[in-house]
């Protein structure tokens, strides 16, 4: 029989018969289950329905979904209660593991009824600040800046936001780990900085932060949408424009039907009343890395003030 690994990620108590060194160790109550099956635990797929990042998935129902890589069926993502593996395809590497804890835990969060969203996040002053935007503008390289100036990471590219019965947002934890450019590892940890590479046709790796995680559920009360520029600015967003950048950040909303899309809208109207969301205009030299940090950490203060 396989081991037992128990973990605590967005706020769910896992139980897992694989290991996850990503994830940090918890015993409390058990919300989620991954394990292994064979593969007749895999129904015949129907329709396969290519997916933006390289995979693909197929839908046996409204709450099971299939995630596949060149037309294998890697694991099953059920009820927002189970991740079950394919055991002839699984193999103990860092990119199987990212597919599991990014893509798997994304789409059982959703069908959790929790709003997901494609961010970074870190902790200032018991308060989570995020970062969205589009592939490739910078989400992850600001969050590592900020947590090397000591703020601590609370999410990198999966953000899980629940509403208090005040419909006020707090973020849930995820875990340590942040995916980044070689070069942006360097430029924020220095060349002595120990990083995995999560696939050999992936640019990114897989790098664990020196400074501390948060581990509490925390208020949200910024959202700083990313845009490529020749200058690092921020600025105020028309409340239309920020409700549709949530809804287009909301984590792989590719795979809703048409009554998700109306309950993911319902949610990001619900955040959009309840903390703000901001331009965030940044400049895509390294070299301004530190005066980018440092307009953050303004702009928050002086928000924090009012």
């Amino acid at each position: 029989m396989p081991s037992n690994y128990f973990y605590l990620t967005h706020g769910l108590g896992i139980k897992s018969q694989i290991s996850f060194p990503e994830l940090i160790s918890g015993k409390n109550d058990i919300n989620v289950v991954i394990r292994l099956e064979s593969p007749d635990k895999f129904p015949k797929i129907h329709q396969e329905i290519k997916n933006k990042d390289g995979l693909s998935f197929t839908r046996y129902s409204k709450l099971d979904i299939c995630f596949m890589w060149e037309g294998k069926n890697l694991f099953r993502v059920k009820n927002g209660e189970e991740i079950i593996i394919n055991s002839e395809i699984y193999v103990n590497n860092v990119l199987f593991r990212s597919l599991i804890l990014n893509q798997g835990l994304g789409i059982l969060l959703h069908q959790r009824g929790i709003l997901v969203l494609h961010c970074s996040a870190v902790s200032i002053n018991g308060n989570a600040i995020a970062f969205c935007g589009w592939p490739q503008e910078g989400k992850s390289t600001i969050a590592a800046a900020l947590n090397k100036k000591g703020y601590p990471l609370v999410a990198d590219d999966v953000m899980a936001i629940r509403f208090d019965v005040n419909n006020k947002p707090f973020v849930f934890p995820s875990f340590p780990r942040i995916k980044l450019y070689d070069q942006v590892i360097e430029r924020v940890a220095g060349k002595t900085a120990q990083f995995e590479k999560i696939h050999q046709n992936l640019k990114k790796f897989s790098y664990t932060p020196d400074n501390i995680f948060n581990v509490n559920q925390l208020p949200l009360k910024i959202v700083y949408h990313l845009e490529k520029s020749y200058r690092n600015r921020i600025s105020a967003k028309k409340s239309q424009d920020a409700l549709v950048d949530l809804i287009k950040q909301s984590y792989l909303i590719n795979l809703f039907d048409k009554c998700e899309r109306q309950q993911n809208l319902y949610m990001c109207s619900k955040l959009l009343k309840n903390m703000q969301i901001k331009r965030l205009e940044r400049d895509q030299s390294l070299d301004k890395l530190q005066q980018l940090s440092q307009l953050i950490e303004k702009d928050f203060f002086n928000f924090h003030k009012k």
